[in-house]
C-alpha cells in the first residue's frame, strides 16, 4: 500500500559538493594551498556553480579553505587559522 512506501532522502547538491571536497581535502587528494575555482569544480562535478558556491561559504566557515582577494579560495593546512584580510 501507499503507506508502505518510505521517504526518500532528498541531499541538496550543495551537500553533495560540500562532502566530496571535504572528503577530498582530508584524504589528501586536495592538499594544502591547492586553488580552487568555482567554475572548474563545477565542472568536474557535473553540477552548476550555485551548489559550489554554496559549499565553498561552509567549507571556508568550517575551516577547510580560506578566500584570497583577487586569487578565489584555496585550501587551507590543518590547524592553520585564518588570517585576517589574506
Amino acid at each position: 500500500m501507499i503507506e508502505d512506501l518510505k521517504a526518500i532522502g532528498k541531499t541538496p547538491l550543495s551537500e553533495k559538493v560540500y562532502s566530496t571536497l571535504v572528503e577530498s581535502i582530508v584524504k589528501g587528494t586536495l592538499p594544502p594551498g591547492t586553488k580552487l575555482q568555482e567554475q572548474h569544480v563545477a565542472k568536474q562535478l557535473a553540477v552548476s556553480a550555485t551548489p559550489v558556491r554554496e559549499a565553498f561559504r561552509r567549507m571556508e566557515r568550517d575551516g577547510f579553505i580560506e578566500s584570497v582577494p583577487y586569487c578565489g579560495v584555496v585550501v587551507k593546512e590543518p590547524g592553520r587559522p585564518a588570517t585576517a584580510g589574506s
